[in-house]
C-alpha cells in the first residue's frame, strides 16, 4: 500500500490548485472557457476532489472482499495486512482530505457572492471555514432586516441574501461588510423593549473599498477603514448566544 502514499503529493498540492483556480476565475477568457464547457455533472472543483476520495473506496473493496473470502482461503490473510496498510496511509491522508474539503467550500462560497473585491481572494491555505447563518440587523431609525453571515477562523463577512432565479441555481449573496476576527470587539447589548439578544460588532473592518489583502488581517500598516458598528440579533436567544460563541472561539483560535 506504499503507493498510495503518492496521493499525498496531490492532496498536499490541492488547496494550491483550487486557491489558483479560484484566482483565474475572475479572468474574462476563464469564465468565457467555462461557459462553453460548463457541465452540471462533472465541475473543474468537483473532478479536482476525486483522487483524494478514491482511497477509502480502495479500504471499502478490500473489506467487502475479506467478508466474501473464506478464512482457509490463501488471500485471507493478504487481504487482512493489505487493510491494515490502507489505514495508516488513510490515516495521514485524512488530515490533507479535510483540508481539501474545507478549501472547495471556502471557494463555493466565493463563487456565491456578489460584488465582492476582486483583488481579494477568500480562498487562503490557513482559512479555515466555521459557520453560516441568518440573522438580523439593525440600523438605528429604521427596521430589522435579515442578514447572512458566513464565519471563517480569521474572517467573518457580512452579507445580504439574494432572490434565487431558479431552484437549481445556488444561494447569492451580496457582499457588504468583512470583519478581521483579531480585530473585531463584539459588545453584548442589553434587552430593551425595541431590541433583544443583540450583539454589536465594531472594529477593523472592510466594506470593499480597500484593497486589503483578505489572506491576512491587516496589520499596524495597512489603514482599513473603520466603519459603523453593526448590530446583530437572533429571532432566538440561542441564535445570537451560537454565533456569540463562535465568534469568541475563533478569536481565541
Amino acid at each position: 500500500a506504499r503507493f498510495l502514499m503518492m496521493y499525498s503529493a496531490y492532496i498536499n498540492n490541492y488547496n494550491h490548485a483550487l486557491a489558483t483556480l479560484s484566482q483565474i476565475r475572475q479572468r474574462p477568457q476563464w469564465a468565457q472557457f467555462l461557459e462553453k464547457t460548463h457541465n452540471e455533472n462533472h465541475e473543474l472543483q468537483s473532478l479536482l476532489i476525486m483522487p483524494i476520495q478514491r482511497v477509502p473506496r480502495y479500504r471499502l473493496l478490500l473489506e467487502d472482499l475479506i467478508k466474501n473470502t473464506p478464512e482457509a482461503h490463501p488471500d485471507y490473510k493478504p487481504l487482512h495486512e493489505a487493510v491494515e496498510e490502507i489505514n495508516k496511509a488513510t490515516l495521514s491522508l485524512n488530515e490533507a482530505k479535510r483540508a481539501a474539503e474545507n478549501m472547495d467550500q471556502v471557494i463555493t462560497i466565493q463563487t456565491q457572492l456578489v460584488n465582492y473585491p476582486q483583488l481579494q481572494f477568500l480562498a487562503a491555505p490557513s482559512r479555515q471555514f466555521v459557520k453560516q447563518g441568518h440573522l438580523l440587523t439593525k440600523k438605528k431609525g429604521s427596521a430589522a432586516r435579515y442578514c447572512y453571515l458566513f464565519l471563517f477562523t480569521d474572517l467573518l463577512l457580512l452579507t445580504k441574501p439574494k432572490k434565487k432565479k431558479t431552484d437549481k441555481q445556488l444561494p447569492m449573496y451580496n457582499f457588504k461588510r468583512a470583519f478581521f476576527i483579531k480585530h473585531i470587539k463584539m459588545t453584548i447589548l442589553a434587552d430593551s423593549l425595541a431590541l433583544k439578544n443583540a450583539f454589536a460588532l465594531n472594529g477593523g473592518s472592510d466594506d470593499g473599498t480597500a484593497h486589503v489583502a483578505m489572506s491576512s488581517a491587516p496589520t499596524a500598516s495597512a489603514s482599513a477603514p473603520v466603519l459603523e458598528e453593526v448590530v446583530l440579533f437572533g429571532a432566538q436567544k440561542k441564535d445570537s448566544e451560537e454565533w456569540i460563541l463562535a465568534i469568541r472561539e475563533c478569536q481565541r483560535g
